[in-house]
């Protein structure tokens, strides 16, 4: 008796659809999508393009450094090892980035003939040369390097670095 009183309505002429079953809301989708991966690029075209800018030149990092080089920090005899020791590390990471030549690590003397093979000019392979081995004598062999000289190899140092610059055609 029970089982009479229920009965069943077929109501199958009205249903809902959810939203994201719409082809509007699929289209939607792939619009933001697309727009975001729009932006995405042009944002990281402009980091790069903006990255490149700013980013120093080597010769400019070189230069700077050399220029950096305060004299009166370098008036005891001790720190004149120091004073060449910098000027010597800041040619070969320069050099090494300027003619892609491996540097690091290298002695004084190798870097000299490691260069003789490269792209650099012989009078600034001449001037290097004697550069490195007035350094060598005073950073081994604990002879003092006089203020005039210093600067002398200081100036030589940055000459080397400018003449290196390559020129824009």
């Amino acid at each position: 008796m029970d089982s009479q009183k229920i009965q069943i309505f077929e109501i199958y002429d009205w249903w809902y659809e959810p939203f994201w079953y719409h082809p509007y809301f699929k289209m939607g989708i792939v619009f933001l999508g697309a727009m975001m991966g729009i932006l995405t690029l042009y944002f990281a075209y402009k980091y790069f393009k903006l990255r490149r800018k700013i980013a120093p030149k080597s010769w400019d990092k070189a230069l700077g450094e050399l220029y950096g080089l305060k004299m009166s920090a370098f008036e005891d005899p001790e720190t004149h090892k120091v004073f060449y020791g910098t000027i010597t590390k800041i040619l070969k990471n320069y050099l090494s980035k300027r003619y892609s030549v491996d540097l690091d690590g290298k002695t004084d003397q190798e870097v000299i003939d490691v260069l003789k093979d490269s792209a650099l000019p012989l009078d600034l392979q001449e001037q290097l040369a004697l550069l490195m081995r007035g350094a060598e004598g005073i950073k081994f062999a604990h002879q003092e390097g006089a203020s005039e000289r210093m600067r002398y190899d200081q100036l030589r140092a940055i000459d080397i670095v400018r003449n290196t610059i390559p020129v824009k055609k």
